[in-house]
């Protein structure tokens, strides 16, 4: 912007290079164009792949990783359950992300009462991570419960999956 008010100053003194000007503009431009070419590499690199079966793999880490917390605490306690507790909303928040996507961009419907009973798992499992003082039975049951919907998800998904290859066997008949 300041280079267009001393463009005019000049200009009205009397003074403007002109092969300065293209010049400037024309390094702009070239900037401008390497930067949207970079972005587009990036986007394509970076898009995550959304199928159900990714869906799935995605739930059932998550729910390994929910039922490892679990043995754990069940072994010996635990002192940071906050913390865990959080770790554990965290991953489910990221499986409710990835069917949310895959809701948006797919215009897969199927997977909406997943979504929704992931968002409510993750919700309930991080209040109460807020509970700095928990006990390890209402954090055993916490993580139980959310184990469960997790699981149910998991079926779910494994239901829509093979429905739809039930369905592509049918049409390839």
């Amino acid at each position: 912007m300041n280079n267009f008010w001393i463009m005019l100053l000049a200009e009205a003194a009397g003074e403007i290079d002109y092969g300065e000007v293209i010049l400037q503009y024309v390094f702009y431009f070239v900037i401008i164009v390497v930067g949207s070419f970079l972005l587009s590499f990036l986007k394509r690199r970076n898009r995550r792949e959304l199928t159900a079966e990714k869906i799935k793999s995605v739930l059932q880490k998550t729910r390994k990783k929910a039922n490892d917390v679990y043995k754990k605490i069940e072994k010996k306690g635990t002192i940071f359950a906050s913390v865990q507790l959080l770790n554990i909303a965290s991953a489910i928040e990221n499986c409710a992300w990835y069917t949310g996507n895959l809701i948006e961009e797919k215009k897969d419907i199927a997977f909406e009462s997943i979504s929704a009973t992931l968002d409510a798992a993750a919700t309930a499992v991080a209040e109460k991570s807020e509970d700095a003082f928990i006990s390890v039975e209402e954090e055993k049951k916490c993580l139980k419960e959310a184990i469960e919907k997790l699981d149910a998800c998991i079926q779910k998904a494994e239901w829509i999956i093979a429905l739809r290859s039930q369905r592509k066997k049918g049409e390839r008949a």
